[in-house]
């Protein structure tokens, strides 16, 4: 039995601006022509059996609420895991504080479809998701600096190499809160030189991403109900 990998449901909502685009070119920030190909590709989904799911997400490191909800308490162990990869986020920043990441728009724009788009079809125009095989070991090979959260705990995975993909794709939680994450991702891909646009999606979660060269990025950060944040990567390694 196969299922619907939650990773890609931020691209399925972008097929569907990408179709109401081509309706009306006057919508606000996604004007730009959109062929069938692309608007097709974008909304694709990858499958995952899920025998294949790593477990790590329940039984990882960091267990517990976000600090911010009440719906489950932080322990003293969570607290200090989190204030642990909070530490170690800053450092991969140089240490010093981690600057608030703007606060996201309410549509898609250009450089958000322009990012999801060089993900999906990678060099060759191809259907790059159709072609991903799935292993934890593609965590683990996420292009700097789009790498899991440190002590984030690792969901699944999945990448493709053939075609000129580059494709990289992970999705982890972790109790750190979602807006520190935000703001992790911000303002590293805008240190790597890659633009950076925002949006706050229909659930309420931010998404990220943005483009350097034929590198790109596409990021989705929510909080879940149990209170842990979910990450959802979506990248595309440059040459």
């Amino acid at each position: 039995m196969r299922t619907r990998l939650f990773l890609y449901a931020p691209m399925a909502t972008l097929a569907l601006a990408l179709a109401a685009c081509s309706d009306n070119e006057d919508t606000a920030d996604t004007q730009g022509e959109q062929d069938p190909a692309t608007a097709g590709a974008l909304g694709e989904d990858i499958m995952v059996d899920p025998d294949r799911i790593d477990q790590a997400g329940k039984d990882g490191v960091l267990k517990g609420g976000d600090p911010a909800s009440a719906a489950i308490p932080m322990d003293p162990e969570t607290r200090e895991q989190v204030n642990k990869a909070r530490e170690e986020a800053r450092q991969l920043l140089g240490g010093g504080r981690i600057a608030d990441a703007p606060a996201p728009g309410d549509g898609f724009t250009d450089t958000l479809v322009g990012a999801a788009q060089a993900i999906q079809r990678g060099n060759s125009g191809v259907n790059c998701a159709s072609g991903a095989e799935y292993s934890a070991t593609w965590a683990d090979r996420m292009p700097e600096p789009f790498t899991v959260y440190p002590r984030g705990a690792v969901l699944e995975a999945a990448g493709n190499d053939e075609q000129g993909c580059a494709l990289r794709v992970t999705e982890f939680t972790t109790a750190v809160p979602a807006q520190d994450v935000v703001n992790f991702y911000n303002a590293r891909a805008r240190k790597a030189g890659f633009s950076a646009s925002l949006m706050r999606d229909e659930e309420g979660g931010t998404v990220i991403g943005g483009r350097k060269g034929d590198a790109a990025y596409y990021i989705a950060v929510d909080k879940r109900e149990d209170g842990l944040t979910l990450v959802q990567l979506m990248a595309r390694a440059g040459s």
